[in-house]
């Protein structure tokens, strides 16, 4: 997680080589996935991706990937994960109640609220 946090795509493409579990979380940070969602890390998320990381995994602070992408603003990995499989509407548990609500306390991006109250209405019909 430090080096997707850091975005040394090296030391992660290393960490998958040798067999790393990727979906592994951490009660904070969550999985890697989440991780490389917050820190607006593109190239990370798609090699976490590639490799199997799980959309959809409930992990850490944000609770999931898509939420962390919501959190930080970044739209492009928020559209790439929903084109994934990821839930636009998941269970949240914690201090949002909804990926919309995450979105609106972190970066705030219009465009970002857009797609995820577009994403949750197609899901619901």
């Amino acid at each position: 997680m430090a080096a997707c946090f850091s975005g040394q795509i090296s030391i992660v493409c290393l960490m998958i080589d040798k067999g790393a579990d990727i979906n592994i979380s951490h009660y904070r940070y969550g999985c890697a996935l989440s991780v490389a969602a917050l820190k607006g890390r593109k190239r990370l998320v798609e090699l976490l991706l590639a490799n199997g990381a799980d959309v959809n995994q409930y992990a850490g602070y944000y609770e999931w990937p898509l939420a962390s992408a919501a959190y930080g603003g970044h739209v492009a990995i928020a559209r790439m994960l929903l084109e994934k499989g990821a839930n636009p509407n998941p269970p949240m548990k914690k201090k949002f109640k909804s990926v919309v609500e995450t979105a609106k306390a972190g970066y705030n991006s219009e465009e970002m609220i857009t797609l995820l109250e577009l994403s949750a209405k197609m899901q619901n019909e």
